[in-house]
Protein backbone atom coordinates (compact mmCIF):
# COMPACT_ATOMS: atom_id res chain seq x y z
CA UNK A 1 0.00 0.00 0.00
CA UNK A 2 2.89 2.36 0.79
CA UNK A 3 4.33 1.72 -2.68
CA UNK A 4 0.97 2.55 -4.27
CA UNK A 5 0.64 5.76 -2.26
CA UNK A 6 4.16 6.82 -3.22
CA UNK A 7 3.38 6.01 -6.85
CA UNK A 8 0.44 8.41 -6.53
CA UNK A 9 2.54 11.19 -5.02
CA UNK A 10 0.86 10.82 -1.61
CA UNK A 11 4.06 11.20 0.39
CA UNK A 12 2.54 12.92 3.42
CA UNK A 13 -0.06 10.17 3.79
CA UNK A 14 2.72 7.57 3.59
CA UNK A 15 4.61 9.41 6.33
CA UNK A 16 1.46 9.49 8.46
CA UNK A 17 1.05 5.72 8.14
CA UNK A 18 4.59 4.93 9.26
CA UNK A 19 4.18 7.45 12.07
CA UNK A 20 1.13 5.50 13.24
CA UNK A 21 3.16 2.31 13.20
CA UNK A 22 5.95 4.03 15.12
CA UNK A 23 3.40 4.94 17.79
CA UNK A 24 2.22 1.32 18.00
CA UNK A 25 5.75 0.00 18.43
CA UNK A 26 6.57 2.62 21.05
CA UNK A 27 3.35 1.75 22.91
CA UNK A 28 3.31 -2.05 22.63
CA UNK A 29 6.78 -3.07 21.44
CA UNK A 30 5.44 -4.40 18.12
CA UNK A 31 2.76 -3.75 15.50
CA UNK A 32 -0.33 -5.78 16.44
CA UNK A 33 -1.95 -8.08 13.91
CA UNK A 34 -4.80 -5.55 13.78
CA UNK A 35 -5.50 -2.33 15.65
CA UNK A 36 -7.82 -3.92 18.20
CA UNK A 37 -7.10 -4.91 21.80
CA UNK A 38 -7.67 -8.61 21.16
CA UNK A 39 -4.78 -8.60 18.67
CA UNK A 40 -2.24 -7.59 21.32
CA UNK A 41 -1.11 -11.22 21.62
CA UNK A 42 0.44 -11.29 18.15
CA UNK A 43 2.18 -9.11 15.57
CA UNK A 44 2.05 -8.35 11.90
CA UNK A 45 4.94 -9.74 9.84
CA UNK A 46 7.88 -7.35 10.40
CA UNK A 47 7.82 -5.06 7.36
CA UNK A 48 7.90 -1.72 9.20
CA UNK A 49 11.60 -1.04 8.51
CA UNK A 50 11.12 -1.61 4.79
CA UNK A 51 8.17 0.80 4.77
CA UNK A 52 10.40 3.40 6.40
CA UNK A 53 13.03 2.63 3.77
CA UNK A 54 10.51 3.26 0.96
CA UNK A 55 9.48 6.63 2.40
CA UNK A 56 13.10 7.62 3.06
CA UNK A 57 13.98 6.71 -0.52
CA UNK A 58 11.11 8.88 -1.83
CA UNK A 59 11.86 11.90 0.36
CA UNK A 60 15.61 11.76 1.17
CA UNK A 61 14.60 13.37 4.46
CA UNK A 62 17.14 12.10 6.97
CA UNK A 63 14.90 13.08 9.88
CA UNK A 64 12.65 10.15 8.93
CA UNK A 65 15.47 7.75 9.78
CA UNK A 66 16.34 9.40 13.09
CA UNK A 67 12.65 9.49 14.07
CA UNK A 68 11.91 5.85 13.27
CA UNK A 69 15.16 4.04 14.07
CA UNK A 70 14.50 3.73 17.85
CA UNK A 71 11.11 2.10 17.17
CA UNK A 72 12.62 -0.27 14.59
CA UNK A 73 15.15 -1.36 17.21
CA UNK A 74 12.28 -2.10 19.61
CA UNK A 75 10.51 -4.19 17.00
CA UNK A 76 13.72 -6.07 16.26
CA UNK A 77 14.09 -6.91 19.95
CA UNK A 78 10.53 -8.26 19.98
CA UNK A 79 11.24 -10.65 17.09
CA UNK A 80 14.64 -11.77 18.39
CA UNK A 81 13.63 -12.65 21.96
CA UNK A 82 12.17 -15.93 23.23
CA UNK A 83 9.76 -17.45 22.50
CA UNK A 84 9.93 -16.05 18.97
CA UNK A 85 13.68 -16.58 18.64
CA UNK A 86 15.07 -20.10 18.78
CA UNK A 87 18.48 -21.64 18.16
CA UNK A 88 18.58 -23.90 15.11
CA UNK A 89 21.28 -26.54 14.99
CA UNK A 90 22.77 -26.93 11.53
CA UNK A 91 25.43 -29.06 9.84
CA UNK A 92 28.48 -29.71 11.98
CA UNK A 93 26.47 -28.66 15.01
CA UNK A 94 26.53 -25.03 13.86
CA UNK A 95 24.06 -22.91 15.79
CA UNK A 96 22.04 -20.05 14.29
CA UNK A 97 19.59 -17.62 15.87
CA UNK A 98 16.41 -17.74 13.81
CA UNK A 99 12.82 -16.72 14.46
CA UNK A 100 9.32 -18.10 14.16
CA UNK A 101 5.73 -16.98 14.49
CA UNK A 102 4.53 -17.52 18.03
CA UNK A 103 1.37 -15.92 19.42
CA UNK A 104 1.05 -15.42 23.16
CA UNK A 105 -2.41 -16.91 23.07
CA UNK A 106 -3.95 -20.31 23.76
CA UNK A 107 -7.67 -19.69 23.35
CA UNK A 108 -9.93 -19.47 20.29
CA UNK A 109 -9.26 -16.27 18.36
CA UNK A 110 -11.99 -13.73 19.22
CA UNK A 111 -12.43 -12.82 15.55
CA UNK A 112 -12.81 -16.51 14.58
CA UNK A 113 -14.05 -18.05 17.80
CA UNK A 114 -16.52 -20.53 16.32
CA UNK A 115 -14.12 -21.63 13.59
CA UNK A 116 -11.33 -22.39 16.10
CA UNK A 117 -13.61 -24.35 18.40
CA UNK A 118 -14.86 -26.36 15.42
CA UNK A 119 -11.27 -27.07 14.34
CA UNK A 120 -10.47 -28.38 17.82
CA UNK A 121 -13.59 -30.56 17.78
CA UNK A 122 -12.66 -31.95 14.35
CA UNK A 123 -9.27 -32.82 15.81
CA UNK A 124 -11.02 -34.78 18.57
CA UNK A 125 -9.74 -32.43 21.28
CA UNK A 126 -11.70 -31.35 24.36
CA UNK A 127 -12.95 -27.76 24.26
CA UNK A 128 -14.89 -27.32 27.50
CA UNK A 129 -12.55 -27.16 29.26
CA UNK A 130 -9.64 -27.29 26.79
CA UNK A 131 -6.64 -29.43 27.66
CA UNK A 132 -2.99 -28.69 26.88
CA UNK A 133 -3.25 -30.11 23.34
CA UNK A 134 -6.28 -27.95 22.62
CA UNK A 135 -4.49 -24.88 23.93
CA UNK A 136 -1.51 -25.67 21.70
CA UNK A 137 -3.84 -25.96 18.70
CA UNK A 138 -5.30 -22.55 19.51
CA UNK A 139 -1.78 -21.10 19.79
CA UNK A 140 -0.81 -22.55 16.42
CA UNK A 141 -3.96 -21.15 14.81
CA UNK A 142 -3.25 -17.68 16.22
CA UNK A 143 0.39 -17.97 15.14
CA UNK A 144 -0.73 -18.87 11.63
CA UNK A 145 -2.79 -15.68 11.63
CA UNK A 146 0.29 -13.75 12.82
CA UNK A 147 2.15 -15.01 9.74
CA UNK A 148 -0.44 -13.54 7.37
CA UNK A 149 -0.75 -16.97 5.74
CA UNK A 150 -3.97 -17.98 7.47
CA UNK A 151 -4.04 -20.73 6.40
CA UNK A 152 -1.77 -22.80 4.23
CA UNK A 153 -0.41 -26.31 3.96
CA UNK A 154 2.92 -24.71 4.94
CA UNK A 155 1.81 -25.04 8.53
CA UNK A 156 0.25 -28.53 8.44
CA UNK A 157 1.82 -31.84 9.43
CA UNK A 158 -0.80 -33.50 7.21
CA UNK A 159 -0.82 -31.41 4.05
CA UNK A 160 -4.60 -31.50 3.66
CA UNK A 161 -5.76 -31.04 7.23
CA UNK A 162 -5.99 -27.82 9.26
CA UNK A 163 -6.35 -29.85 12.46
CA UNK A 164 -2.65 -30.79 12.12
CA UNK A 165 -1.47 -27.16 12.14
CA UNK A 166 1.95 -26.75 13.78
CA UNK A 167 2.91 -23.14 13.06
CA UNK A 168 5.09 -22.75 16.15
CA UNK A 169 7.22 -25.71 15.03
CA UNK A 170 7.94 -24.06 11.66
CA UNK A 171 10.92 -21.74 11.17
CA UNK A 172 9.71 -19.73 8.16
CA UNK A 173 11.96 -18.74 5.28
CA UNK A 174 9.97 -15.57 4.65
CA UNK A 175 10.00 -14.37 8.27
CA UNK A 176 13.76 -14.81 8.50
CA UNK A 177 14.06 -13.00 5.18
CA UNK A 178 12.07 -10.08 6.61
CA UNK A 179 14.36 -10.04 9.65
CA UNK A 180 17.47 -10.08 7.47
CA UNK A 181 15.99 -7.10 5.66
CA UNK A 182 15.27 -5.34 8.97
CA UNK A 183 18.81 -5.94 10.24
CA UNK A 184 20.33 -4.70 7.00
CA UNK A 185 18.04 -1.65 7.03
CA UNK A 186 19.05 -0.85 10.61
CA UNK A 187 22.73 -1.09 9.64
CA UNK A 188 22.18 1.14 6.60
CA UNK A 189 20.07 3.69 8.52
CA UNK A 190 22.68 3.80 11.31
CA UNK A 191 25.43 4.32 8.74
CA UNK A 192 23.53 7.22 7.18
CA UNK A 193 23.05 8.76 10.63
CA UNK A 194 26.71 8.32 11.54
CA UNK A 195 26.06 5.75 14.29
CA UNK A 196 29.09 3.61 13.51
CA UNK A 197 28.89 1.18 16.43
CA UNK A 198 25.21 0.47 15.80
CA UNK A 199 25.90 0.03 12.09
CA UNK A 200 28.61 -2.53 12.78
CA UNK A 201 26.46 -4.40 15.32
CA UNK A 202 23.53 -4.82 12.97
CA UNK A 203 25.65 -5.50 9.93
CA UNK A 204 27.04 -8.47 11.85
CA UNK A 205 23.51 -9.61 12.77
CA UNK A 206 22.48 -9.31 9.11
CA UNK A 207 25.53 -11.27 8.00
CA UNK A 208 24.76 -13.98 10.57
CA UNK A 209 21.13 -14.30 9.43
CA UNK A 210 22.20 -14.34 5.79
CA UNK A 211 24.54 -17.20 6.68
CA UNK A 212 21.66 -19.02 8.42
CA UNK A 213 19.38 -18.60 5.41
CA UNK A 214 21.97 -19.94 3.01
CA UNK A 215 23.19 -22.75 5.28
CA UNK A 216 19.93 -24.06 6.71
CA UNK A 217 17.07 -22.85 4.52
CA UNK A 218 18.62 -22.95 1.03
CA UNK A 219 18.31 -26.19 -0.95
CA UNK A 220 20.78 -26.89 -3.74
CA UNK A 221 18.41 -29.55 -5.03
CA UNK A 222 15.71 -27.11 -6.16
CA UNK A 223 17.31 -23.68 -5.64
CA UNK A 224 14.78 -22.36 -3.12
CA UNK A 225 14.83 -21.27 0.52
CA UNK A 226 12.53 -23.68 2.34
CA UNK A 227 10.79 -23.43 5.70
CA UNK A 228 12.36 -25.58 8.42
CA UNK A 229 10.54 -27.92 10.77
CA UNK A 230 11.81 -27.67 14.33
CA UNK A 231 12.22 -30.82 16.42
CA UNK A 232 13.22 -30.55 20.08
CA UNK A 233 16.90 -30.60 20.96
CA UNK A 234 16.52 -29.39 24.54
CA UNK A 235 16.92 -25.91 25.92
CA UNK A 236 19.87 -23.69 26.68
CA UNK A 237 20.67 -23.42 30.37
CA UNK A 238 20.25 -25.98 33.09
CA UNK A 239 16.59 -26.90 32.69
CA UNK A 240 17.20 -30.16 30.89
CA UNK A 241 14.20 -31.31 28.88
CA UNK A 242 11.67 -28.86 30.31
CA UNK A 243 8.55 -28.59 28.13
CA UNK A 244 8.64 -25.62 25.79
CA UNK A 245 5.75 -23.67 27.29
CA UNK A 246 7.30 -23.82 30.76
CA UNK A 247 10.83 -23.21 29.47
CA UNK A 248 9.98 -19.94 27.73
CA UNK A 249 7.29 -18.62 30.05
CA UNK A 250 9.65 -16.24 31.85
CA UNK A 251 11.62 -15.35 28.71
CA UNK A 252 14.90 -16.62 30.17
CA UNK A 253 15.43 -19.80 28.22
CA UNK A 254 15.91 -20.13 24.47
CA UNK A 255 14.60 -23.17 22.66
CA UNK A 256 17.14 -25.26 20.71
CA UNK A 257 15.92 -27.10 17.61
CA UNK A 258 17.16 -29.72 15.26
CA UNK A 259 15.70 -28.92 11.84
CA UNK A 260 14.59 -30.53 8.62
CA UNK A 261 13.36 -28.76 5.50
CA UNK A 262 9.76 -28.64 4.37
CA UNK A 263 10.42 -29.49 0.74
CA UNK A 264 7.16 -28.03 -0.61
CA UNK A 265 7.11 -25.22 -3.19
CA UNK A 266 5.55 -22.06 -1.73
CA UNK A 267 5.63 -18.46 -2.95
CA UNK A 268 7.26 -17.56 0.38
CA UNK A 269 10.37 -19.53 -0.63
CA UNK A 270 11.57 -16.54 -2.69
CA UNK A 271 11.24 -13.87 0.02
CA UNK A 272 14.91 -14.31 1.08
CA UNK A 273 15.94 -13.34 -2.45
CA UNK A 274 13.91 -10.12 -2.12
CA UNK A 275 15.53 -9.50 1.27
CA UNK A 276 19.06 -9.70 -0.16
CA UNK A 277 20.12 -13.15 0.97
CA UNK A 278 22.44 -13.42 -2.07
CA UNK A 279 24.10 -10.81 -4.30
CA UNK A 280 22.33 -9.51 -7.39
CA UNK A 281 23.22 -11.54 -10.47
CA UNK A 282 24.91 -14.28 -8.45
CA UNK A 283 24.60 -17.91 -9.58
CA UNK A 284 22.34 -18.57 -6.60
CA UNK A 285 20.02 -15.68 -7.54
CA UNK A 286 19.85 -16.82 -11.17
CA UNK A 287 19.13 -20.37 -10.05
CA UNK A 288 16.29 -19.12 -7.84
CA UNK A 289 14.72 -17.35 -10.83
CA UNK A 290 14.85 -20.52 -12.89
CA UNK A 291 13.49 -22.47 -9.93
CA UNK A 292 10.26 -20.47 -9.98
CA UNK A 293 9.87 -21.23 -13.69
CA UNK A 294 10.28 -24.93 -12.86
CA UNK A 295 8.16 -24.95 -9.71
CA UNK A 296 4.67 -25.20 -11.20
CA UNK A 297 3.53 -22.13 -9.23
CA UNK A 298 3.43 -19.79 -12.25
CA UNK A 299 0.10 -19.56 -14.03
CA UNK A 300 -1.79 -17.19 -16.31
CA UNK A 301 -2.90 -15.08 -13.32
CA UNK A 302 0.48 -14.78 -11.61
CA UNK A 303 2.22 -16.91 -8.97
CA UNK A 304 0.18 -19.26 -6.79
CA UNK A 305 0.90 -19.62 -3.10
CA UNK A 306 1.37 -23.40 -3.11
CA UNK A 307 0.82 -26.45 -5.31
CA UNK A 308 -1.67 -28.11 -2.98
CA UNK A 309 -5.39 -27.43 -3.26
CA UNK A 310 -6.65 -27.72 0.32
CA UNK A 311 -9.55 -25.28 0.32
CA UNK A 312 -7.40 -22.93 2.41
CA UNK A 313 -7.01 -19.44 1.00
CA UNK A 314 -3.20 -19.38 1.08
CA UNK A 315 -2.89 -22.46 -1.12
CA UNK A 316 -3.49 -23.33 -4.77
CA UNK A 317 -5.06 -21.81 -6.83
CA UNK A 318 -4.87 -18.41 -5.13
CA UNK A 319 -2.65 -15.48 -6.16
CA UNK A 320 -2.08 -12.85 -3.46
CA UNK A 321 -0.89 -9.39 -4.61
CA UNK A 322 1.71 -8.75 -1.85
CA UNK A 323 3.52 -12.00 -2.54
CA UNK A 324 3.46 -11.58 -6.31
CA UNK A 325 4.78 -8.04 -5.88
CA UNK A 326 7.64 -9.30 -3.70
CA UNK A 327 8.62 -11.95 -6.25
CA UNK A 328 8.44 -9.47 -9.13
CA UNK A 329 10.55 -6.93 -7.24
CA UNK A 330 13.05 -9.61 -6.19
CA UNK A 331 13.53 -10.87 -9.73
CA UNK A 332 13.82 -7.36 -11.13
CA UNK A 333 16.49 -6.30 -8.63
CA UNK A 334 18.46 -9.51 -8.10
CA UNK A 335 17.78 -11.90 -10.98
CA UNK A 336 19.87 -10.48 -13.84
CA UNK A 337 18.47 -10.38 -17.38
CA UNK A 338 16.43 -13.56 -16.93
CA UNK A 339 14.99 -12.23 -13.68
CA UNK A 340 14.10 -8.92 -15.27
CA UNK A 341 12.30 -10.68 -18.11
CA UNK A 342 10.37 -12.96 -15.77
CA UNK A 343 9.50 -10.05 -13.47
CA UNK A 344 7.96 -8.21 -16.40
CA UNK A 345 6.05 -11.30 -17.50
CA UNK A 346 4.62 -11.97 -14.03
CA UNK A 347 3.71 -8.29 -13.66
CA UNK A 348 1.69 -8.35 -16.89
CA UNK A 349 -0.08 -11.57 -15.92
CA UNK A 350 -0.97 -10.16 -12.52
CA UNK A 351 -2.11 -6.79 -13.88
CA UNK A 352 -4.14 -8.52 -16.56
CA UNK A 353 -6.16 -10.55 -14.09
CA UNK A 354 -6.70 -7.55 -11.80
CA UNK A 355 -7.91 -5.46 -14.75
CA UNK A 356 -10.10 -8.18 -16.24
CA UNK A 357 -11.70 -8.85 -12.85
CA UNK A 358 -12.36 -5.15 -12.37
CA UNK A 359 -13.95 -4.86 -15.82
CA UNK A 360 -16.18 -7.84 -15.07
CA UNK A 361 -17.20 -6.95 -11.52
CA UNK A 362 -16.23 -3.34 -10.81
CA UNK A 363 -14.34 -4.60 -7.76
CA UNK A 364 -10.69 -4.81 -6.66
CA UNK A 365 -10.34 -8.12 -4.86
CA UNK A 366 -7.79 -9.15 -2.24
CA UNK A 367 -6.79 -12.34 -4.12
CA UNK A 368 -7.17 -13.94 -7.55
CA UNK A 369 -7.18 -17.27 -9.35
CA UNK A 370 -3.89 -18.41 -10.91
CA UNK A 371 -5.54 -20.62 -13.54
CA UNK A 372 -7.99 -18.19 -15.12
CA UNK A 373 -7.73 -14.50 -15.99
CA UNK A 374 -10.38 -12.34 -14.36
CA UNK A 375 -11.45 -14.69 -11.55
CA UNK A 376 -11.22 -13.75 -7.85
CA UNK A 377 -9.67 -16.16 -5.38
CA UNK A 378 -11.54 -18.13 -2.74
CA UNK A 379 -11.37 -20.59 0.12
CA UNK A 380 -10.63 -20.13 3.78
CA UNK A 381 -12.87 -18.86 6.55
CA UNK A 382 -14.71 -16.08 4.70
CA UNK A 383 -15.98 -15.01 1.30
CA UNK A 384 -13.45 -13.18 -0.87
CA UNK A 385 -13.49 -9.48 -0.03
CA UNK A 386 -12.85 -6.36 -2.03
CA UNK A 387 -11.35 -3.02 -1.20
CA UNK A 388 -8.41 -3.60 -1.44
CA UNK A 389 -5.34 -1.65 -0.49
CA UNK A 390 -2.59 -4.08 -1.35
CA UNK A 391 -4.14 -4.90 -4.74
CA UNK A 392 -4.39 -1.19 -5.54
CA UNK A 393 -0.87 -0.55 -4.26
CA UNK A 394 0.79 -3.41 -6.10
CA UNK A 395 -1.05 -2.54 -9.32
CA UNK A 396 -0.15 1.16 -9.22
CA UNK A 397 3.51 0.49 -8.50
CA UNK A 398 3.81 -2.22 -11.17
CA UNK A 399 2.08 -0.12 -13.83
CA UNK A 400 4.39 2.78 -13.05
CA UNK A 401 7.48 0.59 -13.33
CA UNK A 402 6.55 -1.79 -16.17
CA UNK A 403 3.57 -0.28 -17.97
CA UNK A 404 0.56 -2.43 -18.78
CA UNK A 405 0.16 -4.70 -21.80
CA UNK A 406 -2.74 -7.12 -21.24
CA UNK A 407 -1.85 -10.78 -21.75
CA UNK A 408 -5.37 -11.82 -22.83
Amino acid sequence: MIKGLLSSGLITLSENIIDNFRHLVQTYGFIPNGIRTYYLNRSQPPLYSEMVSFVWEATQDVSILSKHLPAILLEHAYWTSPPKQVVAVGPGVQRFNVSRYYARWQQPRPESYIEDVETAQKAGLPTDPPDADTQQLYRDLASGAESGWDYSTRWFANNMNLTTIRTTKVLPADLNGFLLQMEQNIADFAGTLGCTALQQQYQQLADNRRDALNTLFWSNEDSQWHDLICTPAGVDGNLGGLPEEQAVSDGIVTRVCNVQRNTGAFASNWVPLWAGAVPAGSPQALAAVQALNDSGLLGVGGVAMSLTETGQQWDWPNVWPPNDWIIIDAFKRFGGAAGDALAREIAQRFLSTVYATYLETGRMYEKFNVEQIGIPGGGGEYEVVDGFGWTNGASLDLMQRFGFSPTY
